[in-house]
């Protein structure tokens, strides 16, 4: 391997002081002369590998006789055993070291979980290799780490590309399957679990344990007889305003509007605990109350009916999934705990004093905490039996104020 030495490492004189007799005999006596040009004009003059550090216009170049003269050095140095000590890389080595460059950067652009993680990896990677390369050139290793690293770079970038489409396109699924029917809080977790949940873009069907809230406008059918088509969907729409926030403010999911109500599911997609879903469920239909009765009193002012809800609340495990064809598709939650959700709702409707009766099984409130169970006012409906279930259920209606009794 040709060692290059400084440029200048070797004495030279012009042929006008050779033939002034100005070249000292001690200097030729028992030397090896090279005689050769080294004028630009005659356009003998190579790169070399210290070219590329030259700054300026024009990089450095070094004549040929100048390369022959560090040739026959090199070749001197070895006879007599003191040559520098160097290596090169041999042809098959620089492939290895592709294949482990296009490994490593497969590595660096799908091993991370975080995108941003892997690009800051992979450039403080490239930084490390770019340095490690310089103190081998110092060391006099002569390894090619440029096609190397150009590839570790390439297929990380491909990996950069290809999850960045696939993040998109989970996104365009979760978006298509839920909606905006989820809280920012639960949208950020489906982010995070997206590859656990979603199979050939569909949420799998799970079995979970949930509370269902269901709610239903009391007297819509008289309200719509007196109002018009528009002036009926804003009427609606401001009362779903008092209910929408107060589920997805506290991780519920709103699944479907009913026309004139809602079904509201909290414990899906994720599950996370039982008693924290019920209590959740319980603090949005005492929410849902006190906002329509300041909205009712908007209304008053404006001329128009107030609006009256009967809220059914019912928890137990469903079946959660996508459900539908390629064409639509819908996140849906089935079971027995809909049903009896729903039920409840309608039970027994003439049945319904103030603006918003709230009607809650003793599956939910076996799951509150015994002080919020204290806290509230409950009056027993007994056991009931809803329609199309065989076996009764315990129910209690959440009313206004302090307990007044179990």
């Amino acid at each position: 391997m040709l060692i290059f030495r400084q440029p200048g490492s070797f004495r030279s004189y012009s042929l006008s002081q050779l033939l002034d007799g100005e070249v000292p005999e001690a200097d030729i006596r028992g030397k090896i002369v090279l005689i050769g040009s080294t004028a630009p004009s005659l356009k003998d003059l190579f790169l070399v590998p210290m070219s590329r550090f030259q700054a300026g216009e024009e990089k450095m170049t070094l004549p040929g006789v100048e390369i022959h003269a560090l040739r026959l050095a090199t070749l001197l140095e070895q006879q007599d055993g003191r040559d520098i000590p160097g290596w090169l890389m041999p042809g098959w080595g620089n492939h290895l070291l592709v294949l482990a460059g296009a490994g490593f950067g497969i590595a660096l652009g799908e091993g991370f979980r975080s995108l941003r993680r892997s690009v800051l990896v992979t450039a403080a990677t490239t930084l490390f290799l770019s340095g490690g390369l310089v103190v081998l050139l110092m060391q006099h290793v002569w390894v090619s780490t440029t096609t190397p690293l150009v590839t570790m770079v390439a297929l990380a970038g491909a990996g950069w590309l290809r999850r960045g489409s696939a993040s998109q396109q989970h996104e365009q699924q979760i978006q298509r399957l839920l909606g905006q029917a989820t809280s920012p809080a639960v949208a950020r977790q489906l982010w995070e679990q997206r590859d656990q949940l979603l199979r050939e873009g569909r949420f799998e069907g799970r079995q979970l344990p949930v509370t269902i809230l269901f709610s239903d406008a009391a007297n819509f059918t008289t309200v719509s007889e007196a109002l018009t088509p528009a002036a009926l969907m804003a009427w609606l729409n401001r009362g779903l305003a008092c209910c929408v926030p107060a589920v997805t403010k506290r991780s519920g999911m709103i699944n479907k509007f009913t026309g004139d109500g809602m079904l509201a599911v909290f414990g899906v997609p994720l599950s996370s605990d039982p008693s924290a879903d019920a209590q959740s469920a319980i603090e949005a239909a005492l929410e849902i109350r006190a906002g329509l009765k300041l909205l009712n009193r908007e209304l008053a002012a404006e001329g128009l009916p107030e609006i009256r809800l009967r809220i059914g609340i019912h928890s137990g495990e469903v079946l959660a999934g996508s459900m539908g064809s390629s064409e639509r598709l819908e996140y849906a939650v089935i079971g027995d705990t809909v049903n009896c959700a729903s039920r409840l709702e309608s039970f027994d409707k003439e049945r319904h004093t103030g603006v918003v009766r709230i009607l809650v099984s003793s599956a939910t409130r076996a799951l509150l905490n015994s002080e919020l169970d204290e806290e509230l006012a409950w009056l027993p409906w007994g056991p009931l039996h809803l329609k199309g279930r065989a076996e009764p259920l315990e129910v209690s209606e959440l009313q206004e104020g302090q307990r007044t009794g179990s």
